[in-house]
């Protein structure tokens, strides 16, 4: 007898009885509707928990995150408009960063670009001093 004759009579002898239970229910009562609809229930409820905890978590922070970078938005914007520059440092307009996960990084990046935005317009000629001109 070959290896993959034998093989083929080993799966056959061991294939599952047709009264095999199903992750520890029973084949009739797996079947059954009431078993399947209180199943898709659960699995509903179990949903709705994972959505109110990401919310409840991730939500805070993105709050955070996006109403600081709404007033760097205002800073920069009032600053465009008036030429003063002075209200508008990197440490005014940093974001608190309170994780090293990716919304930490998100943060960390964002006050980088704040900063280096910071250093290119005090490096640039006529910006950065009330009044907007470096010209004596």
């Amino acid at each position: 007898m070959t290896s993959q004759r034998w093989l083929a009579v080993v799966i056959h002898r061991h294939q599952p009885r047709q009264e095999v239970v199903l992750l520890g229910v029973p084949r009739g009562i797996a079947l059954c509707p009431s078993f399947s609809a209180a199943t898709l229930i659960a699995g509903l409820v179990v949903a709705e928990v994972n959505h109110l905890l990401a919310h409840a978590v991730v939500g805070v922070r993105l709050r955070s995150l996006a109403s600081g970078m709404q007033r760097v938005e205002e800073s920069l914007l009032e600053a465009s408009a008036s030429g003063d520059w002075t209200g508008c440092d990197p440490n005014a307009c940093m974001v608190p960063v309170d994780s090293t996960d990716e919304l930490g990084q998100v943060t960390t990046s964002f006050n980088r670009l704040v900063a280096g935005l910071s250093t290119s317009i005090g490096r640039t000629p006529g910006v950065g001093r009330a009044g907007g001109s470096d010209v004596g």
